[in-house]
């Protein structure tokens, strides 16, 4: 087995907002009633998500990943899949390259509204070093693709 995410991965999510956007193709869709945010996230890339205020839909369109929960719980999944994302923060590792949007029903046209509405990019997270040391550990990459779910630092039931 590959060693799937690497201590050095973890240095290239703390770049500025511009560079990772640009990384990761942010780009912005409209509709009417409809504001669609979407990234691709690069094969091997961590990434940690800004701060959601609110519920909101999640397309997941292409790839593999691993999506961590804010309890250390890793679960593998693979696009297709559409759910309802939970205020906070997602954490992800794209096994293979993968294409996620955000869904929100605004009529809001303006970037810097929507990202003041919508996500919180100053909001704390105390429990975020203790989550990726955890994920950056040697248990959690030598479990991580074992199965459907991780338990990031202890042996899988």
């Amino acid at each position: 087995m590959k060693d799937v995410i690497k201590p050095e991965t973890y240095l290239e999510i703390e770049t500025d907002p511009a560079e990772l956007d640009k990384m990761l193709n942010l780009k912005h869709v409209f509709s009417p009633g409809l504001y669609l945010r979407e990234v691709t996230v690069p094969e091997g890339k961590l990434i940690i998500g800004h701060h959601h205020r609110h519920r909101h839909l999640n397309v997941f369109l292409k790839g593999k990943m691993i999506l961590f929960k804010p309890d250390g719980i890793g679960t593998v999944v693979k696009a297709p899949m559409v759910f309802t994302g939970d205020p906070g923060r997602k954490v992800v590792y794209a096994i293979e390259e993968s294409m996620w949007m955000n869904i929100y029903a605004t009529d809001e046209t303006d970037i810097k509204r929507l990202e003041l509405t919508y996500v919180d990019v100053e909001a704390p997270w105390p429990e975020g070093k203790a989550i990726l040391k955890k994920i950056l550990s040697g248990d959690a990459v030598n479990q991580i693709i074992q199965g459907d779910k991780l338990c990031l630092g202890e042996a899988l039931q």
